[in-house]
């Protein structure tokens, strides 16, 4: 691509608007911004090393769920508390609630009105009853977007589209409602509950299945908490689903040796709201049109999380699997497709994981073992990082960040709230591990991928911690995500408050000062190096005003 600079600006790749770059003078590197409605970041981090990781077709599949073995049989494992006595793998008829999409939209109880500026909850009662005029009445202030949300599912409500709530009917509230085609007992061992389904039983090479878990005489039906592929939604029965992808030589090259090293201009892509079908198809396709037209030139993507998450318009960050890919979005083989075009045209690809907690709506963890999880978290609960390590949530870290690796050939990841403690906030032994278990060699239990590009949102005051090695007590990410700066800048021009707030004279400091200093907390940072700059995600976007919490956007409608 060209020389980015002052003079030879960026195009935005959605209007085409060209927007001006801080530049550090003749003969300097720019510094990192980003803009647009996908976020536009130049990244400057320390140099990598660059190595093979290993050169093999073979898909990876997570430590539990459902594992094809070869084209006639599938192997299941699943952890579970000394409560739970037996348990089933069930193929299902799809019996779901979208047999009549028409009846079923008709029912709908009501809108949020003006959801974009999230000012008035505006509750229409067509069927609603006393239980959405207990809830909210016909004018309600949302007071917090989070339990609005939370709220209007206790109520028996699901977004259903950016427009409305409609009535949410579970597919497992009752066993009556699950019509069994087959069912394979598992057996429990030391290791968790395993066993083997033949597929020509099952009657297809992909057929959709639930457990069965009894504790005692009773029993319930739920989706795989581990599935890949939840194609009706994060309540609706899993699918069996295989990973393999005939990666292009060119696509593997890239992935392999990346040319930027560590230096980035990324366009955050949130999959849904990029083109008007929101899938990965169509985002291949515009970005195909935009090269094609010398319209993208930027050097990497990042994706906002694409795991399932309930409904089909969300932020990202309230997936209830860790696994499966977002249903709305397309299947597995979509996405990797699109990573393919990616590295075969010179852009690296990233993805945007979420550890401090995993949405509340359809995460049946606990129906497996409470203890995987603690509901303490805002948002419906978080991995229980108390647990030591070598855990399953540890496991699930693991092999979330190995999934996007070696299934979506990853080339980097954005690590969400960082700062918020993922076990001992001082210690940081989960980011550690993670940042072991990437690079280190495969001869020694990692995924020998050095190249692999990690950035934390970690707003502690010692950016250190963050770039720092494990050994040396630090997070072993490349860089920290900063936000700040677009804080100071939205401050100063357009007296735009966030959630937290800079005086003008500290927000001058940091612009003028090519941000060296935090303008949240008066701290210098030291260099340049080990930042990603960004001037326009989610959190500017969304939750920008937290001193009147109805002024800020429901992530659930975005």
């Amino acid at each position: 691509m060209g020389a980015v600079s002052a003079a030879n600006p960026p195009t935005r790749p959605d209007r085409g608007i060209q927007y001006g770059l801080f530049s550090k003078g003749a003969g300097q590197q720019a510094d990192s911004v980003s803009f647009g409605s996908g976020v536009l970041s130049l990244v400057q981090a320390p140099p990598l090393s660059f190595g093979l990781n290993r050169s093999n077709n073979q898909p990876f599949y997570p430590a539990y769920g459902a594992k094809p073995l070869n084209a006639h049989e599938v192997a299941f494992k699943y952890p579970a508390d000394p409560s739970v006595t037996a348990m089933e793998v069930v193929v299902v008829e799809p019996l779901m609630r979208h047999q009549n999409p028409e009846a079923y939209r008709t029912r709908m109880f009501g809108w949020v009105h003006d959801y974009v500026n999230g000012e008035i909850a505006q509750v229409a009662h067509q069927q609603a009853g006393a239980v959405t005029n207990q809830r909210f009445g016909e004018k309600a202030l949302v007071d917090n977007a989070h339990l609005f949300a939370n709220s209007m599912v206790q109520a028996g409500l699901r977004l259903e589209d950016k427009t409305g709530f409609l009535p949410f009917y579970p597919f497992i509230s009752k066993h009556d409602q699950v019509e069994e085609r087959t069912a394979v007992a598992l057996t429990r061992t030391p290791e968790g509950f395993v066993g083997k389904l033949n597929l020509k039983q099952a009657g297809s090479e992909s057929p959709l299945y639930m457990l069965k878990v009894y504790r005692g005489n009773e029993y319930q039906y739920i989706p795989d908490p581990f599935s890949l592929h939840q194609p009706m939604d994060v309540h609706g029965p899993s699918q069996v689903t295989r990973l393999d992808y005939p990666w292009s030589a060119e696509s593997r090259a890239f992935w392999d040796a990346p040319k930027h090293q560590g230096r980035f201009m990324i366009h955050k892509l949130h999959v849904g709201a990029f083109t008007p079908e929101g899938t990965f198809d169509a985002a291949l396709k515009k970005m195909q049109a935009l090269k094609a037209a010398d319209r993208f030139n930027y050097t990497a993507i990042e994706f906002n999380p694409v795991q399932e998450f309930p409904g089909d318009a969300n932020w990202g960050y309230d997936f209830a699997y860790h696994f499966a890919t977002e249903n709305s979005y397309g299947p597995p083989k979509d996405l990797q497709r699109l990573v393919e075009w990616c590295h075969e045209n010179g852009i690296a690809v990233m993805f945007d994981l979420v550890f401090n907690h995993v949405g509340g709506e359809g995460n049946y963890l606990n129906a497996l073992d409470p203890a995987i999880m603690n509901n303490e978290a805002p948002l419906g609960g978080k991995l229980n990082w108390q647990n030591k390590p070598g855990d399953v949530p540890l496991q699930i870290a693991r092999d979330t960040v190995r999934h996007i690796i070696e299934n979506f050939h990853a080339d980097g990841a954005r690590l969400d709230a960082t700062y918020t403690g993922f076990g001992n906030v001082v210690e940081n032994w989960v980011l550690q591990d993670l940042a072991r278990y990437i690079r280190q060699p495969v001869n020694q239990g990692g995924l020998g991928r050095s190249q692999f590009f990690m950035v934390h949102e970690d707003y502690r005051p010692d950016k250190t911690v963050v770039t720092r090695s494990p050994d040396a007590g630090g997070n072993g990410a490349n860089a920290r995500y900063d936000d700040e700066s677009m804080v100071a800048l939205r401050q100063l021009l357009a007296q735009v408050n966030h959630h937290y707030q800079v005086s003008p004279q500290d927000a001058g400091v940091a612009i003028f000062h090519h941000l060296s200093t935090s303008p949240e907390r008066d701290t210098m940072y030291g260099p340049m190096e080990g930042f990603v700059r960004s001037f326009q995600g989610h959190d500017i976007i969304g939750n920008r005003d937290n001193s009147n919490p109805g002024r800020r956007i429901v992530p659930q409608l975005l």
